[in-house]
Order: structure tokens, then C-alpha cells, then sequence
């Protein structure tokens, strides 16, 4: 019955796809175990709103890094993190150097020599799991919802964010003494895909 409300930093739509695109000055998150956790699923939020009101399919959720560092050369300091689909051809919509080179310079992805993409350097959803993922994330929105609700707005800050926090003087919360939030074991699409049917 609560109503969320967002900006989406950045979205592309194409031939029924949607990709939403998260600016981050900050850290990154690599993979779906922060997202498990509930520490960074906005872009997932973002992409079950396009869906639900446009009936866009979801084709990637990801952070675009904002740096002011100087790179060396040969460097992609601007690649983006996070999932794309699983789709060869919508992939290549996205880096039009796909047709050519195997690898991109700039979202995880690379293609082995069959066609296939490489597990291990390509950072990829299926539709089912793109759609677990959301669910999972809508989930983890409507219960932080009812525990505000329910007056649950005690810290419980994510490991090393109090580092950065610009208002951790008011706050008070020492990680030290009252603990983080940690991903404890190793977390996969598969743990959330679980999750969801658990739920």
C-alpha cells in the first residue's frame, strides 16, 4: 500500500528491452551477493517499475563508475558493472564492438570462440533469472517498508559503510563494538533464485 518513489539516473529502451543505467561515485558492487544482502539492488527496483507500467523486458541493470583519477593507457576505468542479459543479440545492441571483437570495453562481457559467452569473465542473467532477481529485490523494498512501518529505523549499516558516512558523527553507531552487516558464504544468482521460491 506504500508508494516508492525514485529517479532513474539513466534507461535505454530498445526493441521492448530496458536497461537501466545507476551512476556511483563510490564502490561498485561486483555481483548479485550485495544485492542479496540489501545493500544495492535500486537499479532492480528500477527495471520491475519499466516493467510493470511500459511491459519493457529487462536487459541490464548496471553502475556506471564516476572517477576523477587519471588512467593509464589501455585501461577502461569507465566500464560498467553489473548483469546484462543473457542474449547475444541484445548484447550486441549495447556494444556495437561485439560484432567484431570478442571482448567489451564497456560491460562485462566476453564471447569464447564458439559464440558462446565466457562464464568466467561475462557477467550474465537469463530472463528467469533476471526476473528472480527483481522479485527478490521488490521483495526486500516491501519488507524494509513494513519494518519502518512497524518503527525498525535502528542502524544496521553494510560492512565499511560507516567509513564513508558523512553523517556517522550524528549517528553515533561504532562497527567496531555493534557489528556490520557481512555476506557470510558464497552467494549466487541460484542462492537468490532459492530465496524467491522460498518466499
Amino acid at each position: 500500500g506504500e508508494l516508492l518513489r525514485g529517479s532513474i539516473d539513466y534507461a535505454d529502451f530498445c526493441d521492448g528491452y530496458a536497461r537501466v543505467i545507476d551512476y556511483k561515485t563510490g564502490q561498485i558492487h561486483k555481483d548479485v551477493s550485495e544485492v542479496f544482502i540489501g545493500h544495492k539492488f535500486q537499479p532492480y527496483i528500477y527495471l520491475a517499475a519499466l516493467k510493470e507500467s511500459l511491459g519493457l523486458k529487462p536487459s541490464a541493470a548496471l553502475y556506471f563508475p564516476i572517477h576523477a583519477d587519471f588512467s593509464e593507457d589501455g585501461d577502461a576505468p569507465y566500464k560498467m558493472q553489473g548483469y546484462v542479459l543473457k542474449n547475444e543479440n541484445v548484447v550486441k545492441r549495447m556494444d556495437k564492438s561485439l560484432e567484431t571483437e570478442e571482448k567489451s570495453n564497456v560491460i562485462k562481457v566476453k564471447f569464447k570462440k564458439d559464440g558462446d559467452f565466457s562464464s568466467r569473465e561475462s557477467s550474465v542473467l537469463s530472463s528467469s533469472e533476471f526476473d528472480d532477481v527483481i522479485l527478490y529485490s521488490e521483495k526486500l523494498a516491501e519488507k524494509a517498508t513494513n519494518e519502518i512501518r512497524r518503527g525498525l529505523v535502528a542502524p544496521n549499516p553494510y560492512s565499511g559503510a560507516c567509513d564513508y558516512c558523512e553523517y556517522k558523527g550524528i549517528c553515533g553507531y561504532d562497527p567496531s563494538f555493534d557489528g556490520e552487516r557481512k555476506v557470510k558464504g558464497k552467494v549466487s544468482v541460484e542462492t537468490i533464485t532459492e530465496a524467491v521460491k522460498d518466499e
